[in-house]
């Protein structure tokens, strides 16, 4: 079973973003106090999926008539066996910020769940989307830089691994220190991964 929470129009969304490291962009900073005062209704939503042993996809959705700006996941009770190889915003009639499990190649007799965070507000001024991609292949570690526009800052961030299943982890997922970009390193795990991935 693969559990999935998004209307036609998200999905169809979620599949225009082939993406690969997407950057939320606008003419404010980071989501610090300044920041968030700057963003009217500023809201923070969670949602926990099913606890179960299957991969599967979760979301978090903004309230109507707002914007997602930024988000995030966990993975609840995995111990360690089960890799998020997908954080990212999908944007359609309702905003919603999703997060995808999936048990490494060892798989997990456990359960686990997953918890997606999305942080809503009225849409910033100036906003923009940037996005990159790193080439198909296995290489052991991988590291993908996408810029803001000049005179932007980073106010979100996502990464989604293709291919890899369950045994290429997100390594590292941040800004840089002026929020002029996001830097994200893919490497796969232990025993390695013998087909084609991407960042």
């Amino acid at each position: 079973m693969h559990v999935r929470s998004r209307s036609a129009r998200a999905r169809r969304s979620a599949l225009a973003l082939t993406l690969t490291a997407a950057l939320v962009l606008a003419t404010q900073a980071t989501l610090a106090a300044p920041a968030a005062a700057a963003l009217p209704g500023l809201t923070r939503v969670t949602s926990t999926g099913p606890s179960n042993s299957d991969w599967k996809t979760w979301q978090a959705s903004c309230p109507a008539d707002t914007f997602l700006v930024a988000g995030g996941g966990r993975i609840d009770r995995g111990a360690g066996q089960v890799v998020m190889d997908t954080m990212v915003p999908v944007f359609g009639a309702t905003d919603v910020y999703s997060v995808t499990g999936r048990e490494d190649d060892n798989g997990f007799a456990g359960t686990w769940s997953i918890t997606a965070t999305a942080l809503c507000a009225q849409p910033p001024v100036g906003w923009e989307h940037a996005e990159g991609a790193t080439i198909w292949d296995s290489v052991s570690s991988k590291t993908l830089t996408v810029s803001c526009p000049p005179g932007k800052q980073v106010l979100g961030l996502g990464v989604e691994v293709n291919g890899g299943l369950g045994q290429v982890v997100v390594d590292d997922l941040r800004p840089s220190a002026d929020l002029a970009s996001v830097s994200v390193t893919g490497i796969e795990d232990g025993n390695g991964y013998a087909g084609a991935w991407q960042l």
